[in-house]
């Protein structure tokens, strides 16, 4: 019963990190190169989820995540500010 419940919170876990990327559960999958049933099992506490590929989802909600909130601080400069960065980003990506 214990390993039971620990796979369901995981999953609850893994279903809200998804919703938090704004993904479904079929980009998703597509982003860690595996089917959108597996990561079903997975959410629904059906199958334990691999070193891996748990490793590979943490760094895809850590990519997602400091991308938004990265977003959001670019959203509150003042419009000065946000061309002055587009104009340094826009040089970066000539290098």
């Amino acid at each position: 019963m214990l390993k039971e419940d620990a796979l369901r919170n995981l999953g609850e876990d893994i279903r809200n990190m998804r919703k938090e990327m704004g993904m479904t559960l079929e980009k998703l999958a597509e982003a860690l190169d595996t089917d959108f049933r597996v990561l079903s099992r997975y959410e629904n506490g059906q199958a334990e989820m691999g070193a891996v590929m748990y490793r590979n989802l943490i760094q895809l909600y850590e990519q997602r995540t400091a991308r938004a909130d990265l977003l959001q601080q670019i959203k509150k400069l003042s419009p000065q500010n946000q061309q002055e960065l587009k104009t340094i980003i826009s040089s970066l990506a000539g290098i």
